[in-house]
C-alpha cells in the first residue's frame, strides 16, 4: 500500500511538472508572436480592425426588412441566404462594399510597407512551420518557439560580433 501511494505522489508530481512547462511553452509563444510586430505595428492593426468593424456596422444599418428576413430565415442554407442577400443588394449597398474593400486593401498596403524584411522572415516562418505540422499542440509549438528564439539569439550574436 505504501508503495502504492509513493507512485501515486510521483506521478502526480510530474504531471504537475508537464503543466508548468506546458504553461511555459504557451506563454513564450505568446512572447515571440508579440516581439515580432512593434508597438506601432500592433496599434496600427488594431486602429485598422475598428475600422473595418465600423464600416460593417454602417453596412448593417443599411439593411431593408426584406434583407433582415432573408438573414433570419432559417430554412435556407447559409449558401441560399448569402446568395438571395447579394441579389437583394442595391447600388448604394454594392457601393458601400466596394468602398469597404478599397479601404480594406488600402490598409493591408500601408501594413506591409512597414514590415521589415526581418519582420517577413519571421512571419514566413512561423507560417511554414504552422503549415508543416499542423497547427500542432504544445509540442510542436515548442520546438517552434526554440527554432525562432535560436535564430534570433544567432541573429542578435552576429550583430553584436
Amino acid at each position: 500500500m505504501k508503495s502504492f501511494i509513493k507512485t501515486i505522489v510521483v506521478v502526480l508530481g510530474l504531471l504537475v511538472n508537464v503543466i508548468q512547462l506546458h504553461a511555459q511553452n504557451i506563454e513564450s509563444v505568446e512572447d515571440v508572436k508579440q516581439s515580432i510586430l512593434t508597438d506601432a505595428q500592433r496599434k496600427m492593426i488594431q486602429a485598422q480592425r475598428e475600422e473595418v468593424r465600423e464600416s460593417k456596422e454602417i453596412f448593417k444599418k443599411t439593411f431593408t426588412k426584406e434583407q433582415l428576413n432573408i438573414i433570419k430565415n432559417r430554412e435556407l442554407t447559409r449558401k441560399e441566404r448569402r446568395d438571395a442577400l447579394v441579389a437583394s443588394f442595391t447600388d448604394a449597398q454594392k457601393k458601400i462594399l466596394r468602398d469597404n474593400a478599397k479601404s480594406i486593401k488600402k490598409a493591408k498596403d500601408v501594413f506591409r510597407a512597414t514590415v521589415t524584411e526581418e519582420q517577413k522572415k519571421l512571419m514566413k516562418e512561423k507560417m511554414k512551420a504552422i503549415h508543416k505540422g499542423g497547427r500542432g499542440g504544445p509540442q510542436k509549438r515548442g520546438e517552434l518557439l526554440h527554432e525562432i528564439l535560436k535564430e534570433k539569439r544567432d541573429a542578435e550574436m552576429m550583430n553584436v560580433e
